[in-house]
């Protein structure tokens, strides 16, 4: 006899929800399904996964060669009555023995809040070989407060930062715009903290 009320109804349908519940075949089955379709769903999140990465990487790569010029430049007194452009080519000068003429300088500007600390700075030259003479004499800054490195993208960054802490910032270095680190005396490219962490270990 058919129901005939919305209770029967409720009552009929929760009996056959008990039925099937306690039927292990039922239950497989649907367990293989809800299986299935987790796993189509994983391999359409994973292959989309993929995607996304190897998108970053080529934003990544588009960035970095934007920054080919670039250097960036750390604990550079901060004046206010004095252009920063003036004080790195002073300093060129007076420690490093070169001259950098204002003209072969793009652009140069600080990043970062004001604080106590000097902001660092970012210097892009005209032309490559510029830059490639500032970090030829970089090495003649020891002993005092500032530091010159390659511009790098965010990314990179906290991927050399990452190397150094992991090789305790024995032999780290870059080279347009790539993480090398110095492993018994082998130099090896690291393109990801897993790369380096599998290489250490």
């Amino acid at each position: 006899m058919p129901p005939k009320t919305t209770g029967d109804i409720k009552n009929a349908i929760k009996d056959s929800l008990r039925e099937l519940l306690c039927d292990e075949e039922f239950i497989g089955n649907l367990l293989a399904k809800v299986e299935e379709k987790l796993a189509t769903f994983q391999k359409t999140v994973d292959k989309h996964t993929d995607a996304i990465r190897i998108l970053e990487e080529k934003m990544d790569k588009v960035q970095q060669n934007e920054k080919v010029n670039n250097i960036c430049v750390y604990n550079l007194p901060e004046e206010q009555d004095r252009d920063t452009r003036e004080i790195f080519i002073q300093l060129c000068k007076d420690k490093m023995n070169i001259k950098i003429p204002q003209e072969n300088i793009a652009t140069c500007y600080r990043v970062g809040k004001v604080s106590e600390k000097p902001r660092p700075v970012i210097i892009k030259f005209q032309q490559y070989a510029a830059k490639k003479l500032v970090l030829k004499n970089v090495y003649k800054l020891k002993g005092t407060k500032v530091g010159i490195a390659e511009d790098l993208t965010k990314n990179r960054l906290i991927l050399y930062r990452s190397a150094q802490e992991l090789t305790y910032k024995q032999s780290v270095f870059t080279r347009y715009g790539n993480i090398y680190v110095k492993i018994n005396e082998k130099v090896h490219k690291i393109p990801d903290v897993k790369s380096m962490k599998n290489l250490i270990e």
